[in-house]
């Protein structure tokens, strides 16, 4: 009898031991208490637009816990959904949070989708005439799916930094003779361009016609330049700053002149240090 009581209580010593050991792994297991989802702030252009988001489950010093498997859902369906993969798809304008859970836990990125159609930056070209250092803005205009003007900031860059060199603001500037793009793009989704050249050439003579314009409310019509250099060569495309004394009577973009509404509008040209002025009468 004592040999038999013997041998049936090795294995509750081991069985016990196996209890003791998986216990303490279990302790020494590192235990979830963060979500933390990248990136943290996402802007898309568009509809039907994609991103993709990720969630790390981290322990309470901050080191990745493996083999946690996050839940992921929108704040805002009408805005932004979100697969279980963390593939983030929008669905139309606003903000909205892309959120990954695990328990009580949860972590979010911010989303914000802009309803953008169309993109165009003017001048789509045009022509740096003067010494190195010759500016040009160049302007973006996007459009919703109504058709109508959106503010953005785009990014900005050159495809030769050698001829033209432009600001995140589209602040172009002349570095060396030569051709250049300089693109604005709205992420991934939308970019438009511009095409300069550069020309060290000095301007020599500069007119416009027609002097006076006659028009009625509501039209328009074109004022055009005529920029030569030393040589008596037209210089085409030449970057020239319009401006308007009275945007109520008259504006002006790119030598067009729109008649908003009676009265009398002086429409300004400058080529470089040269000037020239024409007269708009509105009924």
């Amino acid at each position: 009898m004592a040999v038999t009581m013997r041998k049936a209580c090795k294995p509750r010593r081991e069985v016990a031991a196996l209890l003791f050991l998986g216990v303490l792994l279990s302790a020494c297991k590192p235990k979830p208490a963060e979500v933390q989802v990248t990136p943290l702030k996402i802007q898309l252009f568009g509809k039907d637009r994609r991103a993709s988001v990720k969630a790390d489950v981290l322990d309470k010093k901050g080191k990745p816990v493996p083999e946690q498997n996050v839940t992921w859902e929108s704040s805002n369906p009408k805005v932004a959904s979100v697969e279980q993969s963390g593939t983030v798809k929008t669905v139309g304008p606003g903000r909205a949070q892309i959120v990954a859970k695990l328990g009580s836990l949860s972590g979010a990125a911010s989303i914000e989708v802009v309803d953008v159609s169309s993109m165009t930056v003017s001048p789509g070209r045009a022509t740096l005439v003067g010494p190195a250092g010759s500016t040009l803005t160049l302007a973006v205009d996007a459009r919703d799916s109504k058709g109508q003007p959106v503010v953005v900031r785009a990014k900005w860059a050159t495809s030769d930094p050698k001829v033209v060199q432009v600001t995140e603001t589209g602040l172009a500037a002349s570095i060396g003779e030569g051709k250049a793009t300089v693109t604005a793009s709205l992420g991934s989704e939308f970019s438009a361009g511009s095409e300069l050249r550069v020309m060290f050439r000095e301007i020599a003579s500069f007119e416009i016609a027609p002097l006076t314009l006659i028009l009625k409310t509501g039209d328009t019509q074109r004022i055009n330049p005529i920029v030569k250099d030393t040589t008596g060569t037209v210089i085409e495309e030449a970057v020239l700053v319009w401006t308007t004394s009275d945007p109520q009577v008259a504006s002006v973009a790119n030598g067009l002149v729109h008649a908003a509404g009676p009265g009398t509008a002086t429409i300004s040209v400058a080529a470089g240090v040269r000037s020239r002025t024409a007269t708009v009468l509105v009924n």
